[in-house]
């Protein structure tokens, strides 16, 4: 175990006896089988009620997690790496195209223009975002040539599929 969240199993999260990051791992893919069953209750339940041809569902997170890529562990702020910055984007929704995977570069700024489509309801042409409802509906998606990303410690970056620039705080 270490003290921070850098080179092995950060202390304040050690079990006595369970020194293998395997473990670990396997406890965070019990957390995420427990949401999937539960996020498929709460579909179940939509598909039998009244509200399901008119329902839009969004599962999204706000960052990833590292478990053990580039020596990080269960961290998702010190760092731009690729498991910090994927995050899953599942949408369900009346007319929606079902079992769709893109690697179209998305943002969380995305959602509010896209719900707000799906929906019908008009936003200013200025507003951060671009409306994945085209790609939700199998059409081609005008695609991101790069994206933008900001942690929590001021860290940047600028990627486009193929490079990555990473910007540091100098102060």
């Amino acid at each position: 175990t270490v003290a921070g969240l850098h080179g092995g199993i950060p202390k304040q999260w050690a079990v006595p006896g369970q020194d293998r990051l395997g473990y670990y791992v396997a406890q965070y893919d019990g957390e995420i089988a427990t949401v999937d069953e539960h996020v498929g209750r709460v579909m179940h339940a939509l598909r039998n009620s009244a509200a399901a041809g008119r329902t839009v569902v969004v599962l999204t997170s706000d960052h990833g997690e590292s478990l053990g890529e580039h020596d990080y562990y269960f961290d998702h702020g010190e760092d731009l790496f690729d498991p910090c910055l994927a995050i899953p984007l599942i949408v369900a929704m009346p007319g929606a195209k079902g079992g769709q995977r893109t690697s179209e570069f998305t943002s969380t700024l995305d959602l509010v223009p896209t719900i707000l489509d799906a929906v019908k309801v008009s936003y200013p042409p200025d507003l951060a975002g671009t409306s994945l409802l085209p790609a939700l509906r199998g059409q081609a998606l005008v695609g991101r040539d790069r994206l933008f990303a900001r942690n929590d410690r001021n860290l940047s970056a600028s990627l486009d599929g193929r490079h990555k620039v990473i910007a540091t705080p100098t102060d």
